[in-house]
């Protein structure tokens, strides 16, 4: 049975590859999805986000890790806006 199954009902996987010219990215994606933000973020918009912090010149590809920079690096700015009545998350 394992033969059948390993030599004749290959499972075949779509990856994708980025050749974008000089990408130094030899990562396969397996879903079109994480591709496409691999092309979104490193090649067609890498600079989207710049941080707004004066002193700060750092900018980056994707939300999540602009988000990150801001909370880990710039907390004092999330905190000025914090709700302050109790029990609110907001």
């Amino acid at each position: 049975m394992n033969h059948i199954k390993f030599e004749h009902i290959k499972k075949r996987q779509t990856l994708f590859i980025c050749q974008w010219k000089g990408c130094s990215n030899h990562q396969r994606f397996p879903r079109l999805e994480t591709f496409m933000r691999h092309v979104k973020a490193m090649h067609t918009f890498p600079e989207q986000f710049q941080c707004p912090v004066g002193s700060c010149e750092r900018k980056f590809p994707r939300k999540d890790k602009f988000s990150s920079h801001l909370k880990e690096h710039h907390r004092q700015l999330f905190d000025e806006f914090k709700c302050k009545e109790k029990r609110c998350r907001h």
